[in-house]
């Protein structure tokens, strides 16, 4: 016996957000672990800013969008030797999706 969840197609919103946040996530995390590259507040300001705008297109799971932006940072930063620093990166990256969700929502109280 098979769920109603098993059924049910994915949402197309979703999808795109979750693709844009996983690419601006990657871009970001490129970005950030280049060598000559050491500006937090462009990063910071990045991570919220994508992960915002990706979890309003989304209008849900504001958690998976987080995390798709957020983790590149620490990832390819720690695969070089960064610490654990980076792991801040997805503080910024709730941040930034839980505040694109409420106004997501917000703007489409149906949702």
């Amino acid at each position: 016996m098979t769920s109603a969840l098993a059924h049910r197609a994915p949402d197309s919103r979703l999808v795109v957000a979750a693709v844009l946040a996983a690419v601006a996530g990657i871009g970001i995390g490129l970005m950030d672990a280049a060598p000559r590259f050491d500006d937090t507040g462009m990063t910071v300001g990045a991570l919220v800013l994508a992960s915002g705008v990706a979890a309003a297109l989304a209008g849900r799971r504001p958690w998976l969008i987080a995390g798709l932006v957020g983790a590149w940072v620490p990832i390819l930063e720690v695969a070089q030797g960064g610490g654990s620093a980076p792991l801040a990166a997805l503080l910024f990256s709730s941040v930034g999706a839980g505040v694109g969700y409420v106004l997501g929502r917000t703007r489409e109280p149906g949702r």
